[in-house]
């Protein structure tokens, strides 16, 4: 896959380093390594700048070879069943974690109800028909997605954002990716979400259904019932 998205063209990549043999990993202990170029820079600042410059990177990674793979299946709801899995479970520890008399039992004393209330508002969006009309078309359409986009592994300098840690490059749900990067990234700031979403739409727009899959996915996210999603 790295190989994939090095021919395309996308700018946010390290180079890779190769063996004498041309290959691009080796094998120890039955494990792959692989070795890019030493990236100087600085982490992500909680400024607008930076933010706009991440989505718009984002952006590029999830459009850089989208035409190159085959029809797929669809990422985006094998999580979102992955997530109701987690609820239930969730649901069903609810009355006994706030019972606790530690820091999670006063928390969820305190926030549990706004939790599932969330909760509620996230299925409620992403049961929408818009939803399920995108969720049939990613089929035919999958993308790369980095899969562990957070603060450490963005470095930047005044010409260049790279993203660093590749392991998880994929095919996989862009929505999620989106979600869980404002999530890892964004310190539920709105100005700084906002921002991120900013920059992501100026490479690849959403159309509103879009925007209410992301919506939902999002607060799926810890924190989300804290500041919502702004703008979407």
């Amino acid at each position: 896959m790295s190989g994939l998205l090095q021919a395309s063209g996308f700018p946010h990549l390290p180079a890779w380093l190769t063996t004498r043999s041309g290959r691009a990993w080796v094998r120890s202990q039955g494990r792959l390594y692989y070795g890019t170029e030493w990236i100087e820079g600085r982490l992500l600042q909680p400024s607008e700048q930076d933010y706009v410059r991440l989505g718009q990177a984002v952006a590029s990674l999830h459009t850089a070879c989208q035409d190159s793979l085959p029809a797929s299946k669809s990422y985006t709801s094998m999580r979102i069943e992955e997530y109701r899995t987690q609820e239930r479970l969730f649901r069903k520890r609810f009355k006994e974690v706030r019972r606790r008399s530690g820091s999670a039992g006063v928390w969820f004393r305190g926030h549990g109800d706004e939790c599932m209330a969330l909760a509620r508002e996230a299925w409620q969006l992403l049961a929408s028909p818009e939803v399920k009309h995108i969720l049939d078309e990613e089929k035919r359409h999958p993308v790369l997605v980095h899969g562990d986009i957070t603060i450490p592994n963005v470095m930047l300098t005044d010409s260049r954002l790279t993203f660093i840690d590749w392991d998880g490059l994929a095919p996989g749900s862009m929505y999620v990716e989106i979600a869980r990067t404002a999530s890892n990234t964004a310190y539920f700031n709105p100005d700084l979400i906002s921002a991120f979403l900013r920059g992501y739409e100026e490479v690849r727009p959403l159309n509103a259904g879009e925007r209410r899959l992301v919506s939902g996915l999002f607060r799926r996210a810890p924190g989300g019932v804290v500041n919502g999603f702004p703008g979407y």
